[in-house]
């Protein structure tokens, strides 16, 4: 149990892709051209999970700060919004919420 949440994290999506090619492996049997198209997937999907997995992720555990670190970036305040912008003012409208909040 010495896992961070990031390894579990990775570990389940490496066991669900697993699966899903396990899945992907029977429905291709039978016939060539599901056979050929499995076969095409899996060529292009391998090269980039290897360098995901051995690459990238390594890279991104090592530079990862701690949560308490994390700057969460603020979104545009409502008198900042645009006219018809709904995206944005349900944004300010939560950003606000989550303040008050803080606050008290």
């Amino acid at each position: 149990m010495g896992e961070s949440l990031v390894e579990q994290r990775q570990a389940d999506s490496k066991a669900a892709w697993d699966a899903y090619w396990k899945v992907r492996d029977l429905d291709s049997r039978g016939s060539i051209y599901p056979r050929f198209r499995y076969f095409a997937h899996k060529a292009f999907d391998a090269p980039a999970t290897w360098f995901r997995e051995r690459v990238v992720e390594p890279l991104q555990n090592k530079n990862r700060l701690p949560y308490y670190h994390r700057q969460l970036s603020r979104v545009p305040e409502i008198d900042e919004c645009g006219v018809n912008d709904k995206a944005c003012f349900y944004e300010a409208n939560e950003q606000y919420r989550l303040d008050k909040m803080v606050d008290g």
